[in-house]
């Protein structure tokens, strides 16, 4: 009965042992799994590769410039055309030092644990190459029986669609007063009229002009990146914060605003003049950005300011301060709202005033009328108030008046001249300290696409320094984001995007001296466009923070009530296991004991009888 009993308590300690090890088994393995499948699933960024691009060495963009010489046959017959090419290509890289705008790189980098973080301005270069070579297209007084202007410019055009800048070597006129004439082309032509042909007279008035070119484009670049307003800020650095951020694509909206709807309606042929003044420009920057045109027309337009009444003799009229114009948009009345679109808004107005405040004029700074009667809200748009209305009725009605395509050729202009700046396409202009003394330049205009080659070429280096600079810190800040939070969701398509944005950046300096702009230029644009959609992600958004202290706050009222009975009731067995063991190790010593004093006993007696038997 107590055998049974003892089997029977055995039997029971093992299967609580099982049930418990169970238990215990369950956890041990669950523990990992819920851990595992709990956490959020991060891919691997090239870190390194991303750290590269904020090392200031790696991101020295120099481009190269091909320049080529050409001379017509009369005047190439004697000069050493070898000689000068030598001679001018020396002197140029006597100047090549365009760029190096900070000797100092520690000043354009700051660092933390071996971290670079890329700062601006960057560190840009310009290198020239020269060719020099003869024409028998034209002669040397080719200019003098002509007017120069744009069919002269068109004239003389060899190729369109090169890449190299043409600097032509013409007779100057003698009735020019100047020592020599210059003539800044729409199509990347740089045109020097000269009297003497001497192989120092075109090097001294076509070398410093070139190069001041682009040491301005430079400055341009570099002042591009400085976003802190200083107190004694110039107007040209005013001027250069009215530009928009780079963006792949904007929303442009005309808006025609009549004062009072009471004097009569009004109307416009908008979308002509937008296709005729704005199409070829539109066209041509296409491959740089996309624009999105609309147009509306509020006849309910009330200002927000009231204008000053001028009495000055017999020139009566209404006045806005150049200090009123800030709060000239009324935006609570104002419908500027453009289509649900992610691109920027460029707005441009043209305001009809009431009778009763006509004509309204606009005071500059110094309390004089501006002529254009217009003016630009920087990264906003530009605004335009009609000072001369015509009184045409157009056999539409005495209370409905039509701006026709004519009417709105100054419009349109301004307007054009105003989203220039805004794109930060600027004018090739000179100061008289820029060039050698009694130099006279004239510059190229094209009316027909509203930009010519130089500053399309400007603009496209200035936007490709800007794109590729955004993309390193941009990609820059991922990784630092990526890096600081270690719950943050990094989906595999994440990183395809961060990788191809590398790889454009990667392209981008490779073919920077290729002088292929247009290719640089959509590697710089591809890169930004893949940085800024890696780094938006609404993946990354929406799992922006999962923190481990979640799980244990989530998941500690479930496990926490189970786990203690558990590990109470372990160590309770391990308690019993232990006294039993002890108990058993004592009883297993006293019945070795008792069987040892029996076996001695045994041993004497038996020895007794041997000796009884002996005597």
């Amino acid at each position: 009965m107590r055998r049974e009993r003892e089997l029977y308590e055995k039997h029971q300690v093992s299967n609580r042992l099982h049930i418990i090890g169970a238990i215990w088994l369950v956890f041990l393995i669950g523990i990992p799994i819920w851990w595992k499948t709990t956490e959020v699933y991060r891919a691997s960024l090239p870190y390194k590769e991303v750290q590269k691009w904020q090392d200031p060495n790696s991101l020295y963009i120099n481009f190269s410039i091909q320049l080529s010489y050409i001379l017509p046959n009369d005047i190439a017959k004697d000069i050493n055309i070898n000689s000068l090419n030598e001679n001018i290509q020396e002197e140029f890289n006597k100047k090549n030092i365009i760029g190096n705008n900070n000797d100092n790189t520690q000043d354009n980098t700051s660092t933390d644990d071996d971290d670079f973080e890329y700062t601006y301005p960057p560190k840009i270069g310009f290198s020239f190459s020269v060719n020099t070579k003869t024409t028998d297209k034209w002669n040397s007084n080719i200019a003098l029986t002509r007017n120069i202007d744009e069919n002269f410019d068109d004239l003389l055009t060899l190729d369109t669609d090169t890449d190299e800048y043409n600097v032509y070597i013409l007779k100057q006129k003698e009735t020019s007063k100047s020592f020599a004439d210059v003539y800044i082309g729409k199509n990347k032509q740089f045109m020097i009229f000269l009297k003497d042909f001497s192989e120092e007279n075109i090097i001294k008035y076509t070398v410093p002009i070139i190069l001041n070119m682009f040491e301005n484009e430079h400055s341009d670049i570099i002042s591009s990146f400085t976003e802190e307003r200083d107190e004694n800020e110039s107007k040209e650095e005013i001027r250069k914060m009215r530009t928009f951020k780079y963006a792949s694509n904007y929303q442009i909206l005309y808006s025609l605003f009549n004062g009072n709807v009471n004097d009569y309606t009004v109307n416009w042929e908008i979308e002509k003049s937008i296709k005729s003044y704005f199409g070829p420009f539109f066209d041509t920057l296409s491959f740089i950005s996309k624009f999105d045109v609309t147009s509306q027309i509020q006849n309910f337009a009330t200002l927000p300011l009231t204008a000053k009444y001028s009495n000055d003799n017999d020139n009566k009229y209404y006045y806005l301060e150049a200090k009123d114009l800030g709060h000239f948009i009324n935006s609570a009345e104002w419908n500027l709202a453009s289509p649900v679109s992610t691109a920027p808004p460029i707005n441009f107005i043209l305001y009809i005033p009431p009778y009763s405040q006509s004509p309204l004029y606009i005071h500059d700074s110094k309390g004089e009328i501006l002529e254009t009667n217009a003016f630009l809200i920087p990264r906003w748009g530009g605004i335009v108030i009609d000072k001369n209305r015509n009184n045409t009725m157009d056999n539409i009605g005495e209370h409905q008046y039509i701006y026709s395509f004519k009417d709105l050729h100054p419009i349109m202009e301004l307007f054009l001249d105003q989203l220039r700046s805004l794109l930060g396409i600027n004018e090739i202009k000179f100061l008289p300290t820029d060039l050698p003394r009694n130099v006279r330049v004239l510059y190229g205009t094209d009316s027909k696409r509203g930009i010519t080659a130089w500053e399309l070429d400007q603009l496209l280096r200035k936007r490709t320094v800007q794109n590729l600079v955004n993309a390193s810190r941009t990609l820059n800040s991922l990784a630092k984001l990526v890096g600081s939070l270690r719950n943050m969701v990094v989906k595999d398509k994440i990183k395809d995007k961060v990788d191809f944005a590398l790889e454009c950046l990667e392209n981008a300096y490779k073919e920077v001296n290729g002088r292929n702009y247009k290719q640089v230029f959509l590697y710089s644009k591809n890169a930004l466009i893949a940085s800024e959609e890696a780094f938006f992600d609404p993946t990354m958004v929406s799992m922006l923070y999962f923190p481990d202290e979640h799980k244990y706050a989530v998941y500690m009222p479930l496990f926490l009530p189970i786990s203690v009975p558990l590990a109470l009731v372990l160590k309770e067995e391990f308690k019993k296991r232990k006294k039993n063991k002890k108990q058993s190790s004592t009883s297993s010593s006293k019945s070795e004991e008792s069987n040892k004093n029996v076996n001695e006993k045994e041993s004497t007696s038996e020895s007794q009888s041997i000796e009884t038997n002996g005597s």
